[in-house]
């Protein structure tokens, strides 16, 4: 199962975090927050601000 993971997942994760860095650093973004696990706790955020979509269309 590690080796599957190590294959098929890890390249996966590797390429969105290298696509994350890049559009930090080309929009001077000193950090990019992960919400998903604090969805219930999150009060507000501007959707102008979600990079979300950004990410999904440079990565296809």
């Amino acid at each position: 199962m590690q080796t599957q993971y190590n294959q098929d997942i890890q390249p996966l994760l590797n390429k969105v975090n290298r696509v994350i860095t890049d559009y930090a650093k080309a929009n001077n973004l000193s950090a990019v927050y992960s919400f998903e696990q604090l969805r219930n706790a999150l009060i507000y955020i501007d959707t102008k601000l979600n990079i979300t979509q950004v990410i999904v269309k440079k990565l296809k």
